[in-house]
């Protein structure tokens, strides 16, 4: 199902529900990435050594930077160079 279907299905007052349901239990990726972390730190916590403390979940949890806003203009040059070097790369292979 496309977002367009979904939000052709689905009102506002619906959407809000689910939005508030993932934050007191995620789903996806976020909740993948607790149970990644609850792995690890099980592991840690069994094979740690004696004088090593038990390390909350916490620690274990990855942390991604926000992605960073690019404008238009700085898109149309990375695409830019991008199709530039395939157009070099397709013409070293001829030679």
């Amino acid at each position: 199902m496309t977002v367009r279907e979904l939000l052709s299905r689905v009102d506002s007052e619906e959407l809000s529900e689910w939005q508030a349901l993932t934050t007191l239990e995620p789903i996806g990726d976020a909740r993948a990435d607790v149970r990644a972390a609850l792995v690890a730190q099980t592991m840690w916590n069994r094979l740690r050594g004696r004088e090593e403390k038990p390390r909350p979940l916490d620690d274990f949890i990855l942390e991604f930077d926000p992605p960073v806003k690019k404008s238009d203009e700085e898109i149309g040059m990375i695409l830019e160079n991008w199709f530039l070097q395939q157009d070099a790369n397709r013409k070293a292979k001829r030679r």
